[in-house]
């Protein structure tokens, strides 16, 4: 499956009870896939108003037409109640556990992750937040 190796652009979105609009959020891949089908590279998040990306990890492998990879931050993100993005440097991200289908024309499916909401008084909660992904080869 080296054919996967190189850049990939795609999407990503949240089910609706996560976020009702339903709004794509865009990002760069890097894949890497070696003899053994196992995958690594760098997902780089598009962020609105020209902010720096957010960069990631992936680790995982393909098996019979089909990828599952942990997306992995080096810190923590966070959304507080007023949907306000909160980074904390001091903490790892939660795995981000996503799995697709490959086909001729990209790779596409679900993703999940145990993500933790703070609130003002301090407390977190925690909750199992899904949705789709997916991804097209990007052009030479």
């Amino acid at each position: 499956m080296k054919t996967l190796n190189g850049l990939w652009k795609g999407s990503y979105t949240l089910d609706p009870e996560f976020e009702s609009d339903n709004s794509e959020h865009y990002f760069e891949m890097t894949l890497n896939v070696d003899d053994e089908d196992e995958v690594s590279g760098e997902i780089r998040d598009k962020l609105p108003d020209d902010q720096a990306p957010r960069v990631a990890v992936l680790t995982g492998f393909i098996d019979e037409g089909e990828i599952s990879f942990i997306k992995q931050y080096p810190f923590l993100l966070l959304r507080n109640e007023k949907n306000e993005t909160i980074v904390d440097e001091s903490k790892a991200h939660p795995e981000i556990h996503y799995q697709g289908v490959i086909s001729d024309s990209g790779i596409e499916g679900t993703w999940d992750m145990e993500a933790a909401v703070l609130f003002a008084a301090g407390s977190y909660h925690s909750q199992l937040v899904t949705g789709k992904w997916q991804i097209v080869k990007a052009e030479e």
